[in-house]
C-alpha cells in the first residue's frame, strides 16, 4: 500500500488513499490532504469527514488554506460540519 501512496499517477494515490479511508487510515489521509493533484485532496476531505474525529479536525485546520479555491471551500465546509463535534 505505501508503493501506491507514492505512485506518480494520481489515479493510483487516489485509489490507496481511498481504499485506506474505508478502513479509517485517517493518518494517510492526512497525507492526502498535501497531494500534488487537487482530485486526490479532494477525496482526502470527503473521506476524512465522513471519518470525523480530532484527527480530522486538526488535517482540516492546516489544509483551510489549500491553494485550489475547491479545496479550501470543502475543507472549510467540512471544517464548519466537524466543528459541532470538537470540544471547545
Amino acid at each position: 500500500m505505501s508503493l501506491a501512496l507514492s505512485d506518480p499517477d494520481s489515479r493510483v494515490r487516489d485509489a490507496a488513499f481511498a481504499a485506506l479511508s474505508k478502513i479509517n487510515g485517517e493518518e494517510a489521509l492526512t497525507l492526502a490532504l498535501r497531494d500534488e493533484d487537487q482530485n486526490v485532496r479532494m477525496h482526502a476531505v470527503d473521506a476524512l469527514e465522513e471519518i470525523g474525529g480530532e484527527i480530522a479536525f486538526q488535517a482540516f485546520m492546516q489544509a483551510r488554506t489549500d491553494q485550489n479555491p475547491e479545496v479550501a471551500d470543502a475543507v472549510s465546509e467540512s471544517l464548519s460540519l466537524l466543528d459541532g463535534q470538537h470540544p471547545d
